[in-house]
């Protein structure tokens, strides 16, 4: 597909929150704007940056007409990305985060294969680079594959491919779409935002594409996430989460919508076990079994024919109260990953 053709060169507009990140923020910029794709709208947010990030924005944007820089009071990520989507003009939206880079074609290459099959979103592979260890992990699929939301989206979990469902990056949205149902990510979230913004975008599509190419760097800083520390702000983001993700599956009548709820419980599990607050092992136990309790009113259907054999254990474990054998397990596991 010839992308400089006058009836396939859409105006794309890129949203990129800025928050501190002045260390990192050039590297990202100058991977978008050498984009081989050129019909770029590319919006900059500020949100409240006090390292000079802000500077960083508005010298770019003096040296590319194409930018646009936003700057408002700090509001967090998901405010900063829903003023970039109020403020687009183009025909489909992509977002990148500030500390990221982008392959050169990643716009022109999701929006060639949006077009080619004629579908509503299109997904690439992420590469997530761990920069203290140098270690470098590819996320995507050995074989491209589209399908339909309802049928085929059990084909994301089946493969492990949650990152790319739940992060806004790696992907393009049709704009009309976003703005024609009022999709906005909600403000009252601290976690898993994203994921939920995600799913409302899904709620009104049918059609995807998964792409053989990883053109999305996810850099990994060691400056610490949300999903690395407890709270209880975070367990209840996670939950209420998971409501919306039961009812989205329920009302979708979503092929393997138990497979896929299973997974995300055994996820929960995982993040607790995996965030870095300093607890003794006895209030650590205590708040698993608060977990579980909460985690037991989801599992509200025979998992056994639905689950992976290794994720039986700690179902079954949860459905019948055996805390201590479950507990015992993760936390020796992660333990031994210190």
């Amino acid at each position: 597909m010839n992308i400089d053709n006058k009836e396939n060169n859409d105006l794309i507009s890129v949203i990129v929150p800025v928050y501190n990140v002045a260390a990192y923020l050039r590297k990202c910029l100058d991977s978008i704007v050498g984009q081989t794709y050129k019909n770029l709208e590319i919006i900059l947010v500020d949100d409240g940056s006090t390292d000079g990030s802000g500077s960083i924005c508005d010298e770019y944007a003096k040296e590319d007409r194409r930018i646009k820089v936003i700057h408002k009071d700090n509001g967090g990520v998901s405010s900063a990305r829903n003023i970039g989507i109020y403020n687009v003009e183009g025909k489909y939206i992509l977002f990148v985060d500030a500390d990221d880079i982008v392959n050169e074609r990643y716009v022109e290459i999701l929006y060639t294969e949006l077009l080619k099959h004629k579908v509503d979103i299109v997904f690439c592979g992420i590469k997530s680079i761990y920069v203290k260890s140098r270690e470098e992990i590819s996320i995507g699929v050995e074989k491209e594959f589209q399908g339909n939301i309802n049928k085929d989206f059990i084909k994301f979990y089946r493969e492990n491919l949650f990152l790319i469902t739940a992060a806004p990056s790696a992907k393009i949205y049709k704009t009309n779409i976003i703005k024609s149902n009022e999709l906005k990510f909600d403000e009252s979230y601290n976690n898993v935002e994203d994921y939920l913004f995600n799913l409302q975008y899904y709620s009104f599509i049918k059609l995807f594409y998964v792409s053989l190419d990883v053109l999305y760097h996810y850099y990994h800083y060691g400056r610490g996430s949300a999903a690395e520390i407890f709270s209880e702000k975070r367990w209840s983001d996670e939950f209420r989460a998971l409501s919306f993700l039961r009812q989205w599956l329920e009302e979708r009548k979503i092929a393997g919508r138990y497979f896929i709820m299973t997974t995300r419980i055994v996820d929960i599990v995982r993040m607790f076990f995996g965030d870095k607050t300093n607890r003794s092992i006895c209030k650590k136990y205590y708040e698993y079994k608060e977990l579980c309790k909460k985690v037991n009113e989801y599992i509200d259907y025979e998992y056994e024919d639905e689950c992976k054999v290794k994720h039986y254990f700690i179902l079954m474990t949860i459905k019948n109260k055996w805390y201590l054998p479950s507990f015992t397990y993760y936390y020796i596991k992660y333990l031994s990953k210190k």
